[in-house]
């Protein structure tokens, strides 16, 4: 739960920073995914090395967190944040979240 709290507070944190921009048409989603079991640990490492590389090589990805729920493992949340719509388009036609998909 305090994880939860914690990502929570940086993802409003985020959203104040780009709120700041009038300008900005900021994206926010959160996406929720339940996984088969069976594939968890793939999905878990395709999903942490896509939040991991887009952070690092996409200027317009503000924030990119998969979690999963405390007692229902297959159950992902991912919240994402994107500097605007440009930038989430180029987010998801990049050949990484392609391939994730």
């Amino acid at each position: 739960m305090r994880r939860f709290l914690f990502l929570l507070l940086i993802f409003i944190a985020v959203e104040m920073v780009v709120a700041q921009d009038t300008k900005s048409e900021k994206i926010t989603r959160v996406a929720q995914i339940e996984v088969y079991p069976n594939y968890l640990a793939e999905y878990l490492q395709a999903a942490n090395e896509v939040a991991t590389t887009s952070m690092q090589n996409e200027e317009g990805v503000l924030l990119l967190y998969p979690m999963q729920q405390k007692h229902e493992k297959n159950k992902i949340l991912i919240l994402e944040a994107y500097r605007d719509q440009e930038a989430y388009q180029a987010h998801i036609h990049t050949p990484l979240f392609i391939e994730y998909q």
